[in-house]
């Protein structure tokens, strides 16, 4: 077969910008992404007459071309015309603060990096810009820089997924009186203040609320530099003056001090109210605090407070103390409420699962799971705590069962104090099941406390509470019940 020769050299066109950006953005990779694709003006090269950014960086001081001013003018025209930002791979080098004033996607947060190479915030989305999506791409400061990403004063109804913001100087995300925010397998990693930072003041048109992190990651944040007060503002993550904020799925772990710090007002009464944690893998430790923890509810204006369905690892290295709980008890305090949650604990230092707990409201909790495997050592753990003169009833079930073969029973219990009387218990006979060595149940003091034989394993539920306080002082707090107790060998 003979080929017929062409000048198809002679006659080609060279690539303009525009053809540049659609290669730059995969246009033709796939047939279905041309109309979306299309939409997107690449940083490295958007249109004539616009300059692209380098992305030249290394990522560290100094390093690569100055790429603030080409983003500043790209960022103008996808606003102008209606486009969205695209990120190729790269490390973009700034010297002042990015305004994202447009929708912002990338190829991935490791390889579509934003280097703040300044000591002003990384990336601020403006406020009143609504319904935005902001996806795949990284925001990287250095020891001395600002926050990470910053959404201001009403910024709302913005969706940030697979987004990274590491190794700022101060914190990796700070919401400042925003709303209806969702965050999405985002991962904020080793700043140098909080992973996160959720926040209003009274002074704000707007008040934080509704905002939820689906599994998310905070790990290694706050340093390693002795934190002695909640206002040091390091740690994993802090929610104050805000409501109805969720922590769903992810990892909050190695943060110094505490992982979750919850609760306050900052102004005006502004309290902390609604927020739910929820299957979250929680390992943390004082690191160069002395003391700290996986969650803190500090004093003042706060309430329905929730940790559930959670793995909480806790403890602390030599001469330290590492607390799971740590949970506020001013009169201002509201409902905590803890359930269904694995516990170990770790670290040869002091490990405390739960302090404070008493507050004249009640905390409330339907289920604990003790674990007593392995060890040949009976398992005491106190399941409430009654305040002195408070009337009321509980009931509830203890279940018992042998790690070797399964087999126990379930026992149902009262314990109960009427007026002018003295505090009382009963264990019932067994309504499911059959064993010859059934848990015990008594009053230690104020304490109501369980014990699990040796090489057992237990769970708690509480069925039913009745309390009537007789003055400000008389309460019945269920918040020492929790989850799994570990004991390992």
């Amino acid at each position: 077969m003979a080929y017929i020769k062409t000048n198809w050299i002679d006659n080609a066109t060279m690539l303009d910008d525009d053809a540049l950006n659609k290669i730059e953005n995969g246009i033709g990779a796939l047939d279905t992404d041309k109309a979306d694709k299309a939409e997107n003006v690449s940083l490295k090269f958007p249109p004539s007459p616009l300059v692209g950014a380098k992305g030249d960086s290394n990522g560290t001081t100094g390093n690569g071309t100055d790429d603030t001013i080409a983003i500043n003018n790209i960022i103008t025209y996808c606003v102008t015309n209606k486009k969205k930002l695209f990120i190729p791979d790269g490390i973009f080098r700034i010297t002042s603060t990015i305004i994202f004033t447009c929708e912002v996607s990338g190829n991935s947060p490791n390889t579509s990096i934003i280097f703040n190479d300044s000591t002003s915030d990384g990336v601020k989305i403006e406020s009143n810009h609504y319904y935005s999506i902001y996806s795949n791409f990284g925001v990287l400061g250095k020891i001395n820089s600002g926050n990470g990403i910053v959404l201001e004063t009403n910024t709302s109804y913005i969706h940030l997924i697979n987004v990274h913001s590491k190794y700022n100087g101060l914190h990796g995300l700070y919401s400042h009186s925003s709303w209806a925010n969702t965050y999405t397998n985002c991962d904020f990693f080793q700043n140098g203040g909080l992973g996160v930072y959720c926040m209003s003041l009274t002074a704000d048109p707007g008040l934080t609320n509704a905002t939820m992190f689906l599994n998310c990651k905070s790990r290694f944040n706050g340093g390693t530099n002795t934190v002695t007060t909640d206002a040091d503002l390091k740690g994993g993550v802090k929610i104050v003056s805000a409501q109805g904020c969720y922590w769903i799925g992810g990892v909050v772990e190695s943060n110094n001090a505490w992982g979750f710090i919850i609760g306050g007002s900052l102004g005006g009464g502004v309290g902390t109210y609604g927020v739910q944690i929820q299957n979250v893998y929680m390992e943390n430790n004082p690191n160069g605090a002395t003391v700290g923890g996986n969650v803190k509810v500090i004093n003042g204006y706060w309430t329905n407070v929730s940790v559930s369905k959670s793995w909480l690892a806790y403890g602390a290295d030599t001469g330290k103390t590492g607390y799971c709980f740590y949970v506020a008890t001013s009169a201002s305090n509201g409902i905590f409420k803890e359930e269904d949650n694995r516990f170990v604990k770790l670290g040869t230092g002091t490990g405390t699962k739960y302090q404070g707990f008493t507050n004249a409201l009640p905390k409330k909790n339907v289920s604990a799971i003790m674990m007593n495997q392995a060890n040949a050592s009976d398992l005491v753990t106190t399941i409430a705590t009654i305040a002195s003169g408070a009337v009321f009833m509980l009931t509830g079930t203890i279940t018992m069962k042998r790690n070797s073969d399964n087999t126990g029973a379930t026992y149902p219990f009262i314990a109960s104090q009427l007026e002018g009387s003295t505090l009382n218990v009963s264990l019932g006979a067994a309504i499911v099941g059959t064993t010859t060595a059934p848990p015990t149940i008594a009053w230690v003091g104020n304490d109501l406390q369980v014990t699990l034989q040796e090489y057992c394993w237990g769970h708690v539920e509480i069925v039913d509470q009745i309390l009537i306080p007789l003055a400000d002082s008389a309460s019945i707090t269920l918040g020492t019940i929790f989850g799994d107790v570990m004991q390992r060998r």
